[in-house]
């Protein structure tokens, strides 16, 4: 009777991440008496516009420093948008520029707008870790 012998190699393969945990920390909220709106984006059509967002939170605004979590952010390049709204009313809105650098906004990479919104290039950023803060500052005209 013949014998045969396998030889099996395993390898273990560490899991990939395919999401992670992004913290959106915002400094120098001002209360006007309504929400912030903070859209995390993953590709570039309609940046900054909400509904064109994968993922958005409307929480309230309160002065000085707010922190935002978004959970289950893909492992891409991402950007995260803020307006702070101060219509209760309209928080489902989308604003012109005038009126989110009137009212205060913030973008990923700290862009500063100007004369129109940044592109989803200028405020993209590579989320490559399970876990990550980023951190903005809130402007106004």
């Amino acid at each position: 009777m013949a014998t045969q012998t396998a030889n099996l190699t395993f390898t273990t393969l560490a899991p990939t991440v395919s999401r992670g945990v992004l913290q959106v920390v915002l400094h120098g909220v001002r209360d006007h008496g309504g929400y912030l709106r903070v859209s995390l984006h993953d590709k570039s059509a309609g940046f900054p516009l909400q509904r064109e967002a994968r993922d958005t939170r409307f929480i309230r605004a309160v002065n000085g420093t707010t922190t935002v979590r978004f959970v289950g952010v893909p492992m891409a390049n991402v950007a995260i948008a803020v307006v702070n709204n101060a219509d209760k009313a309209n928080k489902d809105q989308d604003h012109n520029i005038v009126e989110m650098m009137s009212a205060g906004y913030a973008f990923s990479n700290d862009i500063v707008a100007t004369e129109d919104h940044p592109s989803f290039d200028d405020a993209r950023f590579e989320m490559n870790s399970p876990a990550a803060t980023i951190e903005l500052e809130m402007r106004s005209l």
